[in-house]
């Protein structure tokens, strides 16, 4: 595991979502409800490679996932003009849980 990797526990908000359009090299984007101890944080998830497809075969929304990878904060200007920040995770390891 790399210095500034971390670990996620949390679930799905919505299904999967996959990209193939650079050569064939497949991008799976979802968004994971973390829990903390007063509120719930959403982070946006980046997988790529063969563990892309294995998202959109095993995740559905509300799928509970740990989620192993290095965090980024994107800035963006929404609509409305507002600066705003989001966390982007880009995994390199993705542990799927069935119940």
């Amino acid at each position: 595991m790399e210095a500034n990797e971390q670990i996620y526990y949390g679930r799905l908000g919505k299904d999967p979502q996959i990209d193939k359009a650079f050569s064939d090299h497949p991008v799976c984007y979802f968004s994971l409800a973390v829990n903390t101890e007063h509120s719930t944080a959403w982070k946006q998830v980046v997988v790529s490679g063969t563990l892309a497809d294995q998202c959109t075969v095993n995740l559905k929304k509300g799928a509970a996932v740990f989620i192993r990878g290095i965090s980024r904060v994107r800035e963006y200007t929404s609509k409305s003009g507002e600066r705003r920040q989001v966390e982007v995770v880009y995994a390199s390891a993705i542990g799927f849980i069935k119940f």
